[in-house]
């Protein structure tokens, strides 16, 4: 006979609603699923987040003050006589180095102990899968709000403007398709839906927390200069980021929306690069 007493908790697993209810609720060890279809795809483990909603809100803001400190790196850099891939290099480092360390420093202090867990990034064989079909939804979305702000008249600008320019200049154009098709990806999809998305998820229902971060993802790609021209803009990439959230909530992590972000990237720098969007206009 065992000197312990037996769990008190329920195992992994299906199981009547303790509420009361009619209907079944999945138990990952720790918690309830408040959305039954999460369990069928999610990773237990990537359920468990600890990380507080400051953490992930403060990635945003250490990522907004990156990119500005890229600017400046850059232009500080060009003052100094360096080439243009010199100091698109340099900008990429100030843009992206402070945020991947910011993750990991929150992970630690408050995250569980597992980093791969903690952040989402745990991935699995079929998310080379689920990227590419993330990424065509992501285009549908695109396009029925595109289409919606063409019919409305809703003023909108291009977040690509003037890399028509490097056309031809293979050392820029490598650090940019670097920064834009890997970089980009991965730090992105780290603060807004590894580190804001689960962070807001502890203690709102999953569709405001959606919303959320990918309203402040649409901000996060406006041009000042542009003014009320970035409207249009920053609807439509609220709307891609809903469709990444989404995916990253039902699924427990954010390999495959990583995946579908680069693509996404990926395939509007080569349409702009080959000159073929200033052919359509």
């Amino acid at each position: 006979m065992s000197m312990f007493p037996p769990p008190t908790t329920p195992a992994v697993g299906w199981h009547r609603d303790p509420n009361g209810s009619a209907e079944m609720k999945y138990f990952d060890g720790y918690r309830w699923a408040d959305d039954p279809a999460v369990a069928d795809h999610a990773d237990p483990s990537a359920e468990v987040v600890q990380i507080p909603v400051r953490s992930g809100v403060l990635a945003v803001v250490v990522l907004l003050l990156s990119l500005l400190l890229s600017g400046l790196g850059l232009v500080f850099a060009l003052e100094l006589g360096a080439g243009d891939a010199v100091g698109l290099g340099i900008a990429m480092v100030f843009a992206y180095l402070p945020v991947v360390g910011f993750a990991i420093i929150s992970a630690r202090t408050w995250g569980s102990g597992d980093l791969l867990g903690d952040l989402g990034l745990r991935s699995r064989w079929v998310d080379l899968g689920w990227g590419p079909l993330i990424w065509l939804a992501a285009i549908a979305v695109q396009i029925l709000i595109g289409g919606l702000i063409v019919a409305l008249d809703v003023p909108t600008v291009s977040n690509t403007e003037g890399m028509s320019e490097l056309s031809g200049r293979t050392a820029e154009i490598g650090v940019l398709i670097f920064a834009a098709v890997v970089m980009a990806p991965i730090v992105e999809e780290l603060v807004f839906r590894g580190l804001l998305l689960r962070s807001l998820a502890r203690v709102m229902r999953a569709p405001w927390a959606i919303l959320i971060q990918a309203f402040l993802f649409g901000l996060l790609h406006l041009n000042p200069e542009a003014g009320i021209a970035n409207l249009g803009l920053v609807v439509i990439l609220t709307g891609v980021g809903a469709v990444f959230g989404t995916a990253a909530h039902r699924l427990g992590r954010i390999a495959p929306t990583i995946i579908a972000h680069a693509i996404f990237n990926g395939v509007v720098l080569a349409l702009v690069l080959s000159g073929v969007l200033d052919d359509l206009v």
